[in-house]
This record gives structure tokens, C-alpha cells and sequence, in this order.
């Protein structure tokens, strides 16, 4: 399965040249019952520009002791303004607490992950589900492609999913797997997770249980290099960056790329690919900028955005920016436009990290969010579009404090 003209839309999202002056709008500011509450997941785009993402709860204020479910929505834009359409309405049975961003096929259905509902119970809860919304000429129609069961195969799916070139899905269950030799995390380390499509249907595999000894509580969904290798990030210890592989015996192993340390960094967040192969991504602690008091949680350093070469000798780390406290704790995956700068946001902000001409980078704060109608929180990784806006989305805020889509144009 190929990549369609909606998922090259998506990636050419990513692949803009920023200019200097910016503007923040507030294109959506979410009302916390039928459309949706608290935005936690990045955007995607479809060739018309459209915008999809998932809101953690409202909805069906009937259900999910009566916050709502969570939904998936559509943002459309017109001479008046940007308009939501929900797409799907969750009810617990089919998911609840949609906390990741979307993804399409070639067909030009969405995939994505509950962390809750479906139908089995984890924890009073349930384990979650991997669903896909189709479009029909009446309307989108929802159908679960997997429940998790909260053993073998993991429970509380929270990251965004990854397609291969035939189609094939993967992702992370953020607990369940492995209890026994689990210390951190008493619901399991967590689970690798492989979907592929058959006649009869979709098939399920667990590729790969966290432990204690290699990458458990993973922090992020999967990326994939060319090889078919699949890399993510876990809170083992102070986090760890680690590569999956497809093994000859048709098992897959997991090799630490790199063991964060104190005051380098730790609680490394999604990581992304320059066009040489380094990795790149943000720590929400650590590093030398502020001291526990500035710090927002009160930990040690307020995070880094830190670079992982390869080299013939391993992988080594380099932190490419420090935060200081007034802008603290950097979440989500960065992205990359086409000069090669960096974008994310950190729990006050949306930034640009520019390389100067010595190599070193400089950090530009783009918006500072003022909360209130403005927006707070920003969460999940950024979307830059071919005309240099960016799109995203923050958890809090807006005129019903449910959160907002946001826009920041050149």
C-alpha cells in the first residue's frame, strides 16, 4: 500500500521555509460537550487543507462518568472562518480518551488509538482500542480494529500509529506486557505492536515486551527509517532512545541507542529524522537551564532538545538547546522545515530552533500563549503547511478553557 495524495499533503505539511514576523490565531476554541474537549494530539492534513485531530474527552457528556468520551473532528476553512465537523463520537464500547494525532491510508481513511474504553477492563477502565474512521456517503463510519486486553499485548495505546510502505501499522501500548520484571510501572512495561491487513480481516501481533532491561514505559509512538527498523523513546531509568529490528528468525530485538543522564537530560519525548540520519527530539527535564525552583514541576533542569549522531562507534548526544523556566518542559515530537530549522512547544510556547552559521543553534520564541481565549498547554507535535503556517493544538484555554486549534502565520 502506497502513500496517497493525502498522506503526501500531510508530509509536505512538514516541509516549509519559515519567514521572520508571525502572527497567532485561534482558529477553533473547543466548548467542551458535543464537539469535543481537551485537544491532546497533533494535527494532520488532508490535498484540501482540512485539518483532522482528536479531542480527549466531551462528546456524549452521557458517558465516561459524564465528561465524554472524546471525538474525532475535521476543521474546514471558508471566506467566514474555520468550521468543526465531528467526525466520530466515542462511547467507551467502541474507545474513550483518543490521546494521540491521526494518520491516513491511501484510501483516505484515518487510523488512530483510544487509551481507554473497548472491551475489555484494565484497571476499572478499559485497555483501549486501534480504530479506523471511513468515509460513506452518510457520513464517517467507525470500526475497531483491535481491543487490547491489558496482558500479552499491552494496554493504554497513547501514541500516534506508524504505516510501512505495504500498509502494515505500528505502535506502542504504554503499560501492560511484562509485570513481573516491571519495577516502575505495576500495570506492565509496555508492548510493540504490529497490524497488517488479510482477506478475513486485520491481524494482531505483539513484536516486542518491554522490560526493565531494555526500553520500558515508552514515551512515544515509532519512527521508521528505510531499513524497516522502528525507534522510539522510554522513561527506563532517566529515558532511553531505542531501535527495534526485524530479526532473521522473524523476532524482533531491541537495542539502547543512547542512556540519558543527569543534567544532559531525561524524559525524552518523539523523536524525528534529519536527511542524514541523526535523531533529534526534546527532554521535558534536565539540563543546566534554571534550578528547581524555576522549573515548572520542580525537577532538575527544564528540559533540552537534544541531537543523537551515529557514528562508527555508537550513537552520541549533543543538546542543541536548554530551557530555563519561563520556557520549561518541551513535549511532543519536533518537525523540521525545509531550511532545516527545528519547531516545537514547550508548556508556554511555540519555538524555532535555527542553525547559525558556527553550527550552533538559536532558540526564537513564535507565540507565547497567553491563555484564557488564547490558548494553554500546547501539546502534540506541530504541522507546517507549504505556505509557511504552522498548525497546532493547546489542551486548556480557549472561551470554554477545553482547549483550541491555533494557527501561526508569516
Amino acid at each position: 500500500m502506497l502513500l496517497s495524495a493525502l498522506a503526501c499533503a500531510a508530509i509536505a505539511f512538514s516541509l516549509a521555509v519559515r519567514a521572520q514576523a508571525q502572527t497567532e490565531s485561534v482558529l477553533y476554541s473547543f466548548s467542551g460537550a458535543a464537539d469535543g474537549a481537551l485537544p491532546n494530539g497533533g494535527l494532520i492534513s488532508d490535498a484540501a487543507g482540512n485539518l483532522y485531530g482528536t479531542a480527549f474527552s466531551g462528546g456524549d457528556l452521557s458517558v465516561c462518568g459524564g465528561g465524554g468520551c472524546g471525538v474525532v473532528y475535521k476543521l474546514s476553512s471558508s471566506s467566514s472562518g474555520w468550521t468543526e465537523t465531528v467526525l466520530h463520537t466515542f462511547s467507551g464500547g467502541d474507545g474513550a480518551n483518543p490521546s494521540a494525532g491521526l494518520i491516513f491510508d491511501a484510501k483516505g481513511n484515518l487510523y488512530g488509538t483510544t487509551s481507554a474504553g473497548g472491551r475489555f477492563s484494565c484497571q476499572g477502565d478499559g485497555c483501549g482500542v486501534i480504530f479506523q474512521l471511513s468515509p460513506t456517503s452518510s457520513g464517517w463510519k467507525e470500526k475497531v480494529l483491535y481491543n487490547f486486553g491489558g496482558t500479552s499485548d499491552g494496554s493504554a495505546p497513547t501514541f500516534p500509529l506508524t504505516f510501512d510502505a505495504a500498509g502494515n501499522l505500528y505502535g506502542v501500548a504504554q503499560s501492560g506486557g511484562n509485570t513481573t520484571n516491571c519495577s516502575g510501572f505495576s500495570y506492565g512495561c509496555g508492548v510493540a505492536f504490529k497490524l497488517w491487513h488479510e482477506s478475513s480481516g486485520w491481524s494482531f501481533q505483539a513484536l516486542y515486551v518491554f522490560s526493565d532491561a531494555d526500553s520500558s514505559g515508552p514515551a512515544s509512538g515509532f519512527l521508521l527509517d528505510a531499513r524497516g527498523n522502528l525507534f522510539g523513546t522510554g522513561t527506563y531509568a532517566s529515558g532511553v532512545v531505542y531501535e527495534l529490528s526485524p530479526t532473521a528468525s522473524k523476532t524482533w530485538k531491541d537495542i539502547v541507542i543512547y542512556y540519558f543522564t543527569e543534567p544532559i537530560g531525561y524524559s525524552p519525548q518523539g523523536l524525528v529524522f534529519d536527511a542524514e540520519g541523526n535523531l533529534y527530539g526534546p527532554t521535558v527535564y534536565g539540563g543546566t537551564g534554571g534550578g528547581i525552583i524555576d522549573c515548572e514541576d520542580k525537577q532538575p533542569g527544564c528540559g533540552t532538545v537534544f541531537k543523537l549522531s551515529r557514528g562508527s562507534g555508537g550513537w552520541t548526544e549533543s543538546a542543541l538547546h536548554e530551557f530555563t523556566g519561563a520556557d520549561a518542559s518541551p513535549l511532543g515530537s519536533l518537525v523540521f522545515d525545509a531550511a532545516g530549522n527545528l519547531y516545537g512547544t514547550d508548556s508556554v510556547e511555540v519555538f524555532e530552533l535555527s542553525r547559525g552559521s558556527n553550527g550552533g543553534w538559536t532558540k526564537t520564541a513564535l507565540h507565547t500563549f497567553a491563555g484564557a481565549g488564547d490558548g494553554k498547554d500546547p501539546r502534540g507535535s506541530l504541522l507546517l503547511d507549504k505556505a509557511d503556517d504552522i498548525f497546532g493544538v493547546t489542551l486548556a484555554g480557549g472561551f470554554s478553557g477545553a482547549g483550541t486549534v491555533f494557527e501561526i502565520a508569516p
